[in-house]
């Protein structure tokens, strides 16, 4: 909508007209209503993807049935037309026709089994579209592989106004489609961005020079492209600002011994194995700004002595004079453990605060081959966190058991710039036994956050939360703020014990009873039913 706006608001003034803004829509120019017309055509078309009942939101395009001047000015707007919607042959037939020889958005989903798509009903139109590829400028098609082959094998005329291709085969047995050869000729002088779902492309390919963003994801099962042939396709992007692999990585004990140098990327995704995730990135020169994220599974514990010099390269110890480096301003920490493993995630963010904006350096690990114990987690932490700078860190979240906070406080405690903690479920109690150990422990704690904690199934729990806020405030170190969010059993009594020992509790009203259920506190306890104003959840006299 706001380059829509922005589209308006330049042809309004190369018209060199202003209309009053009260004006009659019969007075608009021509140009603008052919504008509002696009903007009503791209509304019915994502209403009719997300309705329940899309066939009453794309009987067809209303706009060009109002009036003869309205259907005179909608016909003779191409850009209306562009974007044909598959899901009702008819219409994308008419569409097309009316497109005349404006460039296509191609999107279609061309499913088979187990039941045809609407857009499957379609496919001969796709076909006849992609005829003359030179007109397309966007494409998106999700297909069996039988049926890409069709659309693609001899598709070698060239396309000078892609820019986007978008290919995802539905994959059976873990089959992969592979692009032609000499796909679109080798000329796709305008792509700059690729997405390809159980599809591989050849690293020989012309247009992979001016990519900006590339996608690939498969099953891990698939077969790995081959890493010489990987690693050459990635020298031929020097422009590439967006790189996303998931799956068929190239084996990390096979890639080849060189530098990768990507000056623009801003992000990268890696997901499958530890030790091919490792293996590519550690061969990538890219920006201290870039964001990073390393999503898979660590096979073996020896894995993680290649993640600890992968991070030793992007977060070195020393740096020669007047260089930058990365820096840790907040950190997330996650661990679970389920029956078929652990889990482990980590975000480190150059932002300290609540939401985690600019470069980010992210690490989810799926440990399914290590034992499953509270100790699995802290391996993987004590090798990261052991080459993370902390010195600047501000804000730690963590969303883990209570003897890992409790564990963690031999990272953490120590450092002279953490201000804010928050921890959700039963890392609470870690923590706060953490905090009555020793006077020198997080020394400059201000703000302490609450979540989904239970203050009654544990009585020493909160008999030691209290104690550790008052020796605190005797030691001269209050807790400046303490926010409880969606407490379990937080009773009226609890909450008078805590308000001495603080300077400041937010609490914002709700209680959880033992069933799970949100419920809110009676007039009883200071509030109204029927005030819905901020004192509703945030009740400083409760």
């Amino acid at each position: 909508m706001p380059q829509l706006s922005l589209k308006a608001n330049r042809t309004r003034s190369s018209v060199g007209t202003k209309p009053h803004p009260i004006a009659h829509i019969s007075r608009l120019p021509n140009e603008v209503l052919g504008i509002i017309f696009t903007f009503c055509v791209q509304l019915t078309l994502q209403c009719a993807s997300t309705s329940n009942r899309p066939w009453r939101c794309r009987t067809w395009i209303w706009v060009s049935h109002v009036c003869r001047h309205w259907r005179s000015v909608a016909l003779s707007c191409t850009g209306m037309w562009t974007k044909p919607d598959f899901g009702i042959p008819a219409l994308a037939k008419e569409m097309l026709i009316r497109a005349k020889s404006a460039p296509l958005r191609i999107d279609a989903h061309l499913q088979r089994h187990p039941s045809p798509s609407p857009a499957y009903h379609s496919l001969n139109l796709v076909e006849e579209a992609l005829q003359d590829i030179s007109r397309v400028s966007e494409l998106r098609i999700t297909a069996e592989i039988d049926i890409l082959e069709k659309l693609f094998s001899g598709q070698l005329q060239q396309a000078p106004l892609l820019s986007t291709l978008d290919i995802r085969a539905l994959e059976l047995d873990d089959d992969l489609y592979f692009l032609p050869d000499n796909l679109f000729g080798g000329e796709a002088p305008r792509l700059r961005e690729l997405t390809l779902m159980g599809c591989r492309f050849r690293s020989d390919y012309l247009f992979l020079s001016k990519l900006r963003s590339i996608t690939m994801h498969s099953h891990r099962s698939a077969n790995s492209p081959l890493p010489k042939e990987f690693i050459q396709a990635l020298q031929r992007m020097p422009d590439l600002e967006r790189l996303d692999l998931e799956g068929n990585l190239p084996l990390g004990s096979s890639i080849p011994d060189v530098v990768v140098t990507l000056p623009r990327l801003r992000s990268v995704r890696l997901s499958g194995t530890l030790e091919n995730s490792v293996g590519l990135l550690g061969c990538l020169n890219i920006p201290i700004t870039t964001s990073i994220s390393l999503e898979g599974f660590a096979e073996e514990p020896g894995t993680l002595d290649s993640l600890a010099r992968c991070l030793f390269h992007f977060f070195p110890l020393s740096l020669p004079s007047g260089s930058s480096s990365r820096i840790v301003k907040a950190l997330t920490l996650e661990s679970t453990r389920r029956n078929d493993g652990a889990r482990f995630a980590l975000t480190a963010s150059d932002y300290a605060g609540q939401s985690m904006y600019g470069p980010s350096f992210t690490l989810r690990l799926e440990e399914a081959l290590y034992p499953v114990s509270d100790l699995s987690a802290d391996i993987i932490a004590h090798v990261v966190l052991g080459v993370l700078p902390l010195s600047h860190l501000r804000d730690l979240h963590l969303s883990v058991n209570a003897f890992t906070a409790k564990h963690y406080t031999k990272y953490f405690g120590t450092l002279s710039g953490l201000e804010t903690i928050r921890v959700r479920g039963n890392g609470a109690r870690g923590l706060a036994a953490s905090l009555s150990e020793s006077k020198n422990v997080y020394p400059s704690l201000k703000k302490l956050v609450f979540w989904d904690v239970d203050y009654q199934s544990d009585s020493i729990f909160f008999i030691t939360l209290v104690a550790s806020l008052r020796f605190r405030l005797e030691q001269g170190r209050p807790l400046e703020k303490l926010e409880i969010k969606e407490a379990f059993n937080f009773s009226k009594n609890q909450r008078n014990m805590l308000r001495p020992v603080v300077l400041e509790l937010d609490w914002d009203g709700m209680v959880r009873t033992a069933e799970f259920e949100m419920d809110l506190e009676d007039e009883s306890d200071g509030l109204s039913q029927e005030n819905d104003s901020d004192e509703y959840y945030h009740d400083d006299d409760d």
